[in-house]
């Protein structure tokens, strides 16, 4: 291709060739041509808009469809949405970091045990008590009627959780589980969350200094039926352990007994699995102090057993129904 000079009257001659590389960023002009009148704000090569800067624009520099009279800019629906979305981001979030396995205080496993009553292996975490022969009676009882269903339960002694994981399986309606070992809390709630039934279960710390029955209950708190599977052995407790296999002075016994006219329901019953002629025997006496009835529902004579055996023995504590009607409040009470 060529062009004439007009001063001169040469003519110069070049070739285009696209594959000839771009002028270097220097020799590049500084200064951009003028913008047409109806482009006053934009520059060359601009690109559009992004979103983030769209969503922070003021009024004025929307364009005129999207403005509303008067210059106010139209509602916002997208700020309060993706708000809803985080909040639902966070709650879920915070729920899996409670899921059993994503929780690294859950750490002390001892072992996994399988149980016949439930769909899966529970957890026993160290210094948590494991004997469920003691409970057989107690279990088959749960799992064969409808004894708990739609019922309110105490558990005194959780250990693993398993007797109130047994009556949530089985249809109680709200557990609240007890233990002197934070382990054993612990546990319970691991496997309550494991087996998905924590919303029908709470547990509760009993505190080494009051160690009764009833410390974590509340005056006005009653209970369709409590039951327990508490240690048997009259002996000093050396270390937090040992809270599951020795009572000493049977404080534990015996404080059971004196509340049971005031956190039983009307008709309520309660449930307890000895494995010792001894705690046995200090159960019927206890009881008939209070002028309650002790009832072994176990077809073994007592006498012919050794002092410690397996499978526990199921004892049922009938408390006269004018001793509950006693304690309760006047707007309650028939």
């Amino acid at each position: 291709m060529s062009l004439e000079n007009p001063a001169t009257g040469a003519r110069n001659s070049f070739r285009f060739d696209r594959r000839k590389p771009a002028a270097s960023k220097d020799s590049q002009t500084s200064e951009q041509p003028p913008l047409p009148p109806a482009w006053p704000h934009a520059r060359r090569n601009r690109r559009s808009p992004s979103r983030r800067t769209a969503a922070c624009a003021s009024p004025r520099s929307l364009p005129l469809r999207n403005r509303q009279p008067g210059g106010a800019a139209p509602p916002r629906w997208d700020i309060p949405l993706l708000l809803c979305v985080l909040a639902l981001l966070t709650a879920c979030s915070s729920r899996k970091s409670e899921s059993p396995k994503a929780n690294a205080s859950y750490t002390s496993v001892a072992a996994w045990r399988n149980i016949e009553d439930l769909p899966r292996a529970i957890a026993q975490f160290e210094t948590v008590f494991w004997e469920p022969a003691d409970t057989d009676s107690l279990r088959l009882l749960i799992r064969s009627t409808d004894i708990v269903k739609n019922r309110t339960v105490m558990e005194i002694g959780t250990g693993t959780g398993l007797i109130s994981l047994c009556c949530a399986q089985y249809g109680a309606k709200q557990i609240v589980a007890t233990d002197i070992n934070s382990n054993a809390v612990t546990c319970a709630n691991f496997n309550a969350a494991w087996l998905n039934l924590n919303r029908r279960i709470e547990t509760r710390l009993v505190s080494e200094d009051k160690s009764g029955a009833f410390e974590v209950i509340g005056d006005n708190e009653r209970f369709d039926f409590i039951i327990s599977n508490p240690p048997w052995v009259d002996q000093k407790v050396k270390n937090l352990a040992e809270y599951a296999l020795y009572d000493p002075g049977w404080h534990l016994l015996t404080t059971l007994m004196d509340g049971l006219p005031a956190h039983l329901n009307p008709g309520g019953r309660c449930l307890l699995a000895y494995g010792s002629v001894s705690g046995v025997k200090a159960v019927i006496r206890e009881a008939e102090k209070r002028g309650f009835q002790c009832v072994i529902k176990d077809d073994r004579n007592l006498d012919d057993l050794e002092e410690e055996f397996l499978p526990g023995m199921l004892l049922e504590v009938i408390v006269p129904a004018e001793k509950i009607q006693a304690t309760l409040p006047p707007s309650v009470a028939p």
